[in-house]
């Protein structure tokens, strides 16, 4: 044995197989360490105080025995760092620990009780987690304190607090901002508050997530319990692409529980194309499943709130809450409950919410101004709601608008609010309501979804025929079309046309279409050709109006594609009632994806 001048001590046995399985929501990581070490590098005491220090895969795994105090430190990509017991490892300098998406930096136990976790202390050196794994701490898997890490592609699991913020713990009072990115907390635990992440910064400094997931965390114990996923005691930000889901608050006894989800206790909350899903209570109903806004201010714009079960959705209890272009839908209980303070929701949609067994109840509790929103029921103050099905593709397409949901061009007039992004919006320039409308909406990164499956096509030979596939997704998309396993060189638009089609054309047809975050096949249509003269038949569905109205009377049909405050209705047919009943068939109704009619008396 012998002592290094860092005041590390390091020796070197032999050491075991040793597997660690992360089992993380939406993607399974499996870490497997190597087999076989024939040597690891113990560290005990103070890192890198007089010269810095580098820990390398030729000396791993690094196993540490003792507390650590790192004045100055680099991991290596690939390195393994253990705990024996229940140590901390604090930085009070420099952390440069950087791995790879392959050869990720794991830190945690071999003990079966658990280590201390990662504590920052009072240090405003640039310090680095990047493609790390932290987990089996039993006091948090990062603390931080009155320092202001970057902190990115890490997962951070199965770490457990008695007091908050199982995953994460920060405590700022220097008005730095502290950035999440890119991100996993997952399957963490802590008594009363922030099972996933508990936070208190002093303002301006903020506290954003980025393209971070907050996934299966809980809150528990018998206390007042808050933020299964998220407890918010400062300014904070999600966006980019953020979740929030399946965190759970749990516990008996005769205290309150709040925000499943997130619990805003004070300062402002921005959502911004974030997904809030999915989170539940497993013992006394709380209040506010998805987010809970205590105090403060809270703007979410381009977001979705959904699949919680609870007491509401969002619930407010003060402070002030806007919605613009929101989606908050099917939620077992309220949509909004705003029970004290304000509310404002404009461009959103609240549908399907507060499901009894055999109907749906109202979507909204509390003093709420509700304009340009789709809100099932209706009866809230505000102008220019509609009360229609927004017709969502499917939660399994989070909630994007087919193409004849009248929440399409539905919104606001006001050109701030203007869709920009086409896709995922629709339709004209005019905002689409819900939470891929406006400018907001070019924020999400989206896989692509097929929004209008390919249609069968007949044609007679020499004719010219197209198949289209209607699809919708972040820009740019890509189309390969294919003739059963063949494919098809060249037809990379989102149309496959036939200028003079023949009968060898005859077949099936479909499409793959691809983004940077996926790909999607389309449904086969199959192309049908004849020769000159031979019939083809056609079935589609055509709108027929029914009128009632008096003999003699004139009566004047219109229509319009838009159902908003000013909508632009076209003249249809005219007709002098020959007797009680006039019924008119739209001929041209299968070929447009909506139409909305009216008759007036003349």
């Amino acid at each position: 044995m012998k002592t290094k001048t860092s005041h590390a001590i390091r020796r070197t046995q032999k050491q075991s197989i040793v597997s660690i399985f992360s089992r993380i929501l939406f993607c399974p990581l499996l870490l497997l360490i190597s087999a076989n070490v024939s040597r690891a590098t113990d560290h005990c005491g103070t890192i890198g105080l007089i010269t810095p220090e580098h820990w390398t895969q030729a000396d791993a795994p690094h196993r540490v025995t003792c507390d650590i105090i790192v004045n100055n430190l680099t991991i290596d990509p690939g390195v393994t760092v253990y705990f024996t017991g229940s140590y901390q490892f604090e930085v009070d300098g420099y952390l440069h620990a950087s791995g790879t998406p392959t050869q990720p930096i794991v830190f945690t136990s071999t003990n079966g009780v658990g280590w201390r976790g990662i504590y920052f202390l009072n240090y405003g050196l640039p310090s680095e987690l990047n493609w790390c794994r932290i987990s089996n701490s039993i006091n948090s898997g990062i603390r931080v304190q009155d320092s202001w890490p970057t902190i990115q592609n890490c997962v951070i699991s199965s770490n457990t607090s008695a007091a908050g913020g199982g995953g994460i713990s920060i405590s700022i009072s220097t008005a730095n901002d502290l950035v999440l990115q890119n991100c996993t907390i997952v399957n963490n635990t802590a008594q009363c508050s922030g099972g996933g992440i508990n936070a208190s910064i002093t303002p301006p400094g903020t506290l954003r997530l980025q393209g971070t997931t907050v996934a299966g965390n809980t809150v528990y114990a018998s206390c007042f319990r808050k933020g299964g996923g998220l407890y918010i005691a400062c300014n904070a930000v999600l966006e980019s692409n953020s979740i929030v889901t399946a965190n759970i608050i749990s516990g008996t006894g005769s205290y309150s529980s709040y925000g499943s989800g997130l619990y805003c206790n004070s300062g402002t909350t921005i959502l911004r194309n974030t997904l809030v899903c999915s989170n539940s209570y497993s013992t006394d109903s709380p209040a506010g499943t998805g987010v809970y806004l205590n105090s403060g201010q809270l703007f979410a714009t381009n977001s979705i709130i959904s699949d919680n079960t609870g007491n509401g959705a969002l619930y407010v209890n003060g402070g002030s809450a806007v919605l613009v272009n929101c989606t908050v839908a099917y939620n077992t209980s309220l949509g909004l409950n705003v029970a004290g303070g304000t509310a404002t929701a404009l461009n959103s949609i609240f549908f399907n919410n507060a499901w009894n067994g055999t109907s749906y109840g109202a979507q909204i509790a509390g003093t709420t101004n509700v304009t340009y929103c789709d809100v099932q029921g209706g009866g809230y103050t505000g102008f220019s709601n509609i009360t229609f099905s927004p017709f969502f593709l499917g939660p399994g397409v989070n909630f994007m608008l087919s193409p004849s949901s009248p929440c399409i061009d539905a919104g606001s007039t006001n050109p701030i609010y203007n869709d920009v992004c086409f896709p995922p919006s629709q339709g004209t320039a005019r905002n689409d309501m819900g939470a891929y409308g406006g400018p907001g909406a070019c924020g999400w990164y989206l896989p692509p979804v097929i929004c209008v499956p390919s249609a069968n096509q007949y044609a007679v030979t020499n004719t010219s025929v197209c198949i289209s596939a209607g699809a919708a997704g972040a820009s740019p998309l890509s189309y390969q079309w294919y003739n059963g396993t063949t494919l098809l060189s060249g037809e990379t638009g989102s149309s496959l046309c036939f200028s003079s089609v023949q009968l060898a054309n005859q077949g099936s047809y479909y499409c793959v279409v691809t983004n940077v975050y996926g790909a999607v096949t389309s449904t086969p249509a199959v192309l049908y050709v004849t020769t000159n003269g031979a019939a083809i038949l056609d079935v589609a569905m055509y709108a027929g109006v029914d009128v009632a109205g008096l003999p003699g009377r004139t009566y004047v049909l219109d229509y319009t594609t838009d159902v908003g405050p000013s909508p632009v209705w076209t003249h249809l047919a005219t007709n002098i009632m020959s007797g009680m009943e006039w019924f008119y068939v739209d001929m041209d109704s299968p070929f447009q994806p909506r139409r909305f009619y009216r008759v007036e008396l003349k």
